[in-house]
């Protein structure tokens, strides 16, 4: 099996264009559901194209916008349309964990790639308390970048 990874863009530059302020309607329900879950605001997402595109495992990323605007979330149509209900819904908890919470690459939910269905579900409970305790490792940015507005205090 392929894995399909996971990506937070960890950069100053050029950022592609899009509406910031509104998720693509087919994100609604799992974006309510993750509000629901964690009580925070959830950061918009789209579908699009990005330049961590290029390489083809990767499914989405959180974009970090500079400090004049805030972040969102891009994801890959091509590799969402395969993806199974389970898989759509760690995607959500991975990309929104980097926008939302400012988490890193650690385990669980924040593993770099998605994990098998199984595995997903034998941990649910345990990788979604450990989502919620809010003590998963941090992102680090270049120093240039000033990135402490992304996220929901």
């Amino acid at each position: 099996m392929k894995e399909i990874f996971l990506a937070v863009v960890a950069g100053c530059g050029d950022v592609p264009t899009y509406d910031h302020y509104k998720s693509d309607p087919e994100f609604r329900d799992l974006i309510h559901e993750w509000q629901s879950l964690t009580g925070k605001r959830a950061v918009p997402m789209t579908f699009g194209n990005h330049s961590a595109f290029k390489k083809p495992q990767v499914l989405g990323i959180c974009q970090p916008m500079t400090p004049s605007q805030f972040n969102y979330i891009i994801i890959k149509r091509e590799k969402w349309n395969y993806l199974s209900d389970i898989h759509k819904w760690v995607a959500v908890m991975h990309e929104q964990g980097h926008c939302a919470y400012g988490y890193g690459h650690t385990d669980g939910f924040m593993r770099a790639y998605l994990p098998p269905e199984k595995e997903v579900l034998k941990f649910w409970d345990e990788w979604t308390e450990e989502y919620l305790s809010g003590e998963m490792g941090l992102l680090t940015y270049p120093k240039e970048c000033n990135y402490e507005h992304l996220y929901n205090k």
